[in-house]
């Protein structure tokens, strides 16, 4: 059996002596045992190179550069990877670290020029030009995290612990697999008295430096933490060992020695050690005769063997005894791979982003107040994190100290597209460190983090519709989610109170303890991911326009049961039942909404005794009790948060004020059905709930819902028309993303990878704003008569309709270079083929005036394929 020491000496003998082949088996029998073994990955990789597999040396070489950005070894065998592939970028890159790790002349680049002085200000020990210059780097864009550990060596070294623990995690969300700058935090953490985080830490340093190499530079080899690494393995060798390679290392002569030949069952050592170009060469800072912290860490000397003396100390309170014998425990669940850990498996590790404008909250609250929200972030980043095992990053996109350690520039926050543009950009640097954005979450109104004001795809007169859709994708596309993204919403006045409590609220929602199953009822929801054992457990709501009831019903059914749906009329707000709203889990609303009013309103079907628009539900029906926990809403500007002071002047802002943990609603004027099939937001409802029972988070079920919708009516009529593409933008989430509903079983990671596919290319926006249409209807005026006849049994007055008439065209027919269509559609010849009649009328609400549309989708014989009718 072989040892370490005997694998790396084989190694050596067989490149050197022509047998690449050789090293290369005998390297992944080992890595087979000990992935993560730092100098028999680089020997692995010199054997790729000599074998010309340059793309495998040049990943392996790569991730190795990001382990230990010290080791001087590595550039040089990354030039000659890099050349072999004709990858220049990466051979200047590494040209340029294997420059300045070798002390040669560098190139013109200001990042490796800054990186040259921190670096040689560290070794003469002086921090705070070593501090500057590694600033200067990181501003730069530094690509690689070498200026980022001069930075945390910089801070932690004199002592500044309380500056090096947010850089160490800033640091650590773009380069999870740098040893150092994870020491760094798991020490900072352990000091701070987060064991469990610490220690989880420490665990992914064994799985990234499994011989402790890298960690033993820092903290030398008897540090305290040293029992949780594991003993080395021995191995069997992969076939017999060549003549050349048994003669370098002295195992074919026959004598008493001890060493390799135990293989061999003999009694001979090897004639030979690892080669000079193994040792490490790190050009750490040496030690002087500087003023020393008064807390002796891991990061004073990082250059030196040191004693257990010189070891990091536990912190007060940490019982280390007991702490190790738990991890020696839970050794066996490590990650031996190397590579971030991730619950999806995935090759890309999802992080959460939390947005928000430093700038924009103390203008608005004051810096007490800003203060108090982003102590809340943190705490929600944390639960989020203990909830979700997914990283978070807190983003303030007008704070240069924020964005420093994420080498990314600040944005004018009041510009939506500037900050997209930013999660454009992080998303890219994410992207180096094996890392993407997974969610999004953006905390403060309009006014914080402003909506993106999209162009009205349909002829109504909203000017045009706020968004989040653009916040969810890396390009210019919006109708097409990529990742979820939800909004923690702030009323318009100076009180930061209501801001916190949703905050808080979303806390509370992650630490809520997770609905468990017996094993046999979760084996069986894993074969059957749609059943949920615990739904008869939620109490639900439903509440619809009695004119829509045969669709609302429809939709209900998947949360409730549709005789269970209460309609308007004969319901009014001043009948319904006290605290009806409360305790509910699951509510959905298919009412009127108006944009200056707080209240939604019922719609009589017929003849009625009553108001033909009854108020249906009021801000003050929303009780301080608990609300439902998550609600879909369909009306007409049910989400519309734009200028409104208080919470008591809109219904969705009162139900996150009560407690709700997310409101689907719409910004502006939404359409549907008034019975099957489904179409705009109720088909939106129906895959959201879907979604929702199948245990997605409320932000992937928000997003597969707009991606269902696209696909269903792409499939269905071959095109998305104007309200098709109202429904995906104008929707938006109001909560947490990442939040579960209550009693359900999150879904099984099989399928929650699947998601409802619609390729960009396959989107076929149409245009219907074009010139109207006057002569040559499909089917002559009797067509049009027959629209009108249709749209009165819904909307009343039918003899003060207005009608526009146009046709409707693949791509832009109206010529406006805002269209959504002309820009994100495809090139497409005019289509004959679809009119679409728009109907306006104006009815009176109590004291509003509500304007009413219905669009009537017409094909070239007079026949409606299409009846959507506003909320």
């Amino acid at each position: 059996m072989l040892d370490r020491a005997s694998v790396i000496s084989s190694l050596h003998a067989a490149l050197n002596n022509g047998r690449p082949d050789y090293a290369r088996q005998l390297a992944k029998t080992w890595l087979a045992a000990w992935p993560g073994d730092f100098t028999v990955r680089l020997l692995l990789a010199r054997a790729h190179l000599l074998e010309g597999e340059f793309n495998a040396a040049l990943d392996l070489l790569s991730a190795l550069a990001i382990v230990d950005p010290e080791n001087a070894s590595v550039p040089p065998l990354l030039v000659t990877a890099a050349d072999g592939t004709g990858d220049s970028e990466a051979a200047t890159l590494a040209i340029g670290m294997s420059r300045l790790l070798g002390g040669a002349a560098l190139p013109r680049v200001p990042w490796l020029v800054a990186t040259r002085e921190s670096w040689l200000a560290a070794q003469r020990a002086q921090w705070p030009e070593a501090r500057a210059a590694a600033e200067r780097a990181m501003q730069a864009d530094a690509p690689l995290p070498l200026p980022a550990v001069l930075l945390l060596k910089s801070h932690w070294t004199i002592g500044e612990h309380e500056l090096a623990l947010p850089l160490a995690r800033a640091f650590y969300e773009r380069w999870p697999t740098c040893v150092p700058i994870n020491l760094c935090l798991a020490e900072s953490l352990l000091r701070t008295g987060d064991y469990g985080a610490g220690v989880a830490l420490l665990h992914d340093v064994v799985a990234l430096d499994p011989a402790a190499e890298v960690a033993s530079r820092y903290w030398g080899r008897d540090h305290a933490f040293r029992p949780i690494w594991p003993p080395e393995p021995r191995i069997s060798p992969p076939g017999p060992i060549p003549p050349e390679v048994a003669e370098a290392l002295g195992t074919n002569r026959l004598t008493d020695r001890a060493g390799l030949s135990s293989i061999l069952g003999t009694a001979s050592t090897p004639a030979m050690q690892p080669a000079d170009w193994l040792e490490v060469e790190t050009h750490a800072p040496k030690t002087s005769n500087a003023p020393q912290p008064a807390f002796e860490t891991a990061w004073n000397a990082p250059g030196e063997n040191n004693t257990t003396a010189n070891a990091p100390i536990a912190a007060p309170g940490l019982n280390a005894t007991s702490e190790l014998q738990h991890l020696r425990e839970q050794l066996r669940n490590l990650n031996l791979s190397g590579k971030p850990r991730s619950p999806s498996g995935s090759r890309l590790v999802p992080v959460h982003v939390i947005v928000t404008s430093r700038r924009n909250l103390e203008q608005k609250f004051s810096t007490a107040g800003t203060g108090e929200v982003l102590d809340n972030l943190r705490s929600l980043a944390q639960a989020t994190e203990q909830h979700t095992r997914r990283p978070c990053l807190l983003l303030l996109p007008d704070c240069a100290e924020s964005l420093l350690p994420l080498g990314l520039k600040p944005v004018n926050a009041a510009n939506a597209w500037d900050v997209k543009l930013l999660l454009h950009d992080l998303q890219t640097k994410l992207a180096a460190s094996r890392r993407r954005i997974g969610s999004v979450l953006l905390v403060g109104g309009d006014d914080v983090v402003p909506f993106h004001r999209l162009p009205n795809p349909t002829d109504d007169h909203d000017r045009d519709v706020p968004s989040d859709n653009p916040y969810g994708t890396p390009d210019e596309n919006y109708f097409v989610p990529e990742w979820p993204v939800g909004r923690l919403p702030s009323t318009c006045n100076n009180d930061p109170r209501f801001l916190v409590g949703v905050i808080r609220a979303a806390i509370r929602g992650h630490l809520e303890p997770k609905a468990s199953l017996p094993p046999l009822i979760r084996l069986l929801h894993w074969f059957f991911p749609t059943w949920q054992p615990n739904i008869a457990l939620n109490r639900t709501f439903g509440y619809s326009a009695d004119v829509w009831r045969e669709a609302s019903r429809e939709i209900f059914n998947l949360i409730g049961r549709g005789r269970d749906l209460r309609t308007s009329p004969p319901l009014q707000a001043e009948l319904l039942p006290a605290r009806s709203l409360a305790p509910m889990d699951l509510a959905y609303f298919n009412l009127h909404g108006l944009e200056d009013s707080a209240e939604w309103f019922g719609h009589a079907s017929g003849e009625t005794s009553g108001p033909q628009y009854p108020t249906a539900l009021r801000p003050e029906d929303v009780g301080d009790s608990i609300p439902p926990a998550i609600i879909f809403s369909e009306a007409c500007y049910g989400a519309n948060i734009i200028g409104k002071q208080q919470s008591e002047a809109a219904i969705c802002l009162r139900l996150l004020e009560s407690g709700s943990r997310a409101v689907v609603g719409s910004t502006k004027i939404s359409y549907g059905s008034v019975s099957a099939p489904l179409i705009s937001a109720d088909l939106l409802a129906q895959h959201f709930w879907q979604g929702v029972l199948l245990g997605l988070p409320v932000g992937e079920a928000l997003r597969r819902a707009k991606l269902g919708l696209a696909h269903t009516m792409s499939q269905r009529q071959g095109f998305l028309d104007g309200e098709d593409q109202k429904t995906l933008i104008s929707f938006v989430l109001y909560g947490d993303p990442l939040l579960t509903g209550p009693n359900i079983i999150p879904a099984p990671s099989r399928s929650s990878k699947k998601s409802t596919q619609s390729a960009k290319g396959t989107l076929n926006p149409a245009c219907s704003k074009g010139a109207q249409i006057s002569t040559e209807l499909p089917g002559g005026a009797a067509t049009l008569i027959d629209v009108k006849q249709l749209v009165a049994r819904y909307l009343p007055g039918a003899s003060s309709f207005d009608v526009r008439v146009n046709r409707a065209q693949v791509g832009c027919n109206c010529g406006s270079q805002d269209c959504l269509a002309g820009r994100h559609g495809t090139k497409s010849a005019f289509n004959p083929e679809r009119t679409v009649y728009t109907v306006r009328n104006s009815v009176q609400l109590n004291q509003y005036t509500q304007r009413q549309y219905a669009r009537v989708t017409v094909d070239k014989s007079g026949k409606v394929t299409k009846l959507a009718i506003s909320r």
